[in-house]
């Protein structure tokens, strides 16, 4: 295989490649590869093969051979890390819990995906002026 770029997806991939430093391109592919490997095989499977020739055959016995550019996948499952503290039922005691919880995507009505968060002390609330004079 030539190391030249054959398709207009691999052209776009290497111009998109030239436009970055380095260390970028080193920390996108380490994310990258950390979130591949944790989603099931035949998605990675799919997701590794995109912009490579496709071949298949359609319910009424049609061949379909092209270059594979995309894909839709349903989501089954979602797994959350989580950490949580409760009390212990029957007990004074307080459990610290962190685990894997798998969650059929079916049982949700909704969810949603928080990138950045964070905790801080609520300062206290001023009394508005209307109730500071009645006291």
């Amino acid at each position: 295989m030539s190391s030249e770029p054959q398709s207009e997806i691999e052209l776009k991939a290497k111009h998109y490649l030239e436009s970055m430093k380095p260390e970028d391109i080193a920390y996108r592919l380490a994310l990258l590869e950390w979130k591949l490997e944790r989603i099931d095989s035949f998605t990675r499977y799919i997701i590794d093969n995109i912009g490579q020739f496709f071949r298949g055959v359609r319910r009424d016995y049609i061949p379909i051979d092209g270059i594979l550019i995309g894909a839709k996948f349903t989501i089954e499952d979602f797994e959350v890390w989580v950490e949580e503290r409760r009390k212990e039922w029957g007990s004074n005691q307080v459990v610290h819990e962190m685990k894997v919880v798998k969650l059929p995507a079916k049982s949700l009505l909704y969810y949603e995906v928080i990138p950045f968060r964070e905790t801080y002390e609520q300062a206290e609330t001023p009394t508005p002026p209307e109730q500071a004079m009645q006291t």
